[in-house]
């Protein structure tokens, strides 16, 4: 496999766990997300160690993940503060 193609696989292995950690936080349960930043610490490895022209191939498949990932974030900061809200209603 082209180092592109075990980049994008990794890339798409990251979006599906981003996906589950959006969907477990919707439900209010727990979410480990040592595991995604474990992946998105290797994927920065993989890709600085691409040349320029390559990494650039894989640019938007970085950006929409990055979007994801905002998006996670965002679900967390919600649910943190509908429980604080929870919390100071004694609800």
């Amino acid at each position: 496999m082209s180092a592109t193609g075990h980049l994008r696989d990794e890339i798409a292995r990251l979006s599906e766990m981003i996906g589950t950690a959006r969907q477990k936080v919707a439900m209010g349960a727990a979410v480990d997300l040592g595991p995604v930043g474990d992946g998105v610490r290797a994927l920065c490895g993989m890709v600085a160690a691409l040349p320029p022209e390559l990494g650039r191939t894989v640019r938007e498949d970085l950006v929409q993940l990055s979007a994801r990932l905002g998006r996670l974030g965002a679900d967390i900061e919600a649910r943190r503060a509908d429980n604080g809200a929870v919390s100071a209603g004694g609800g």
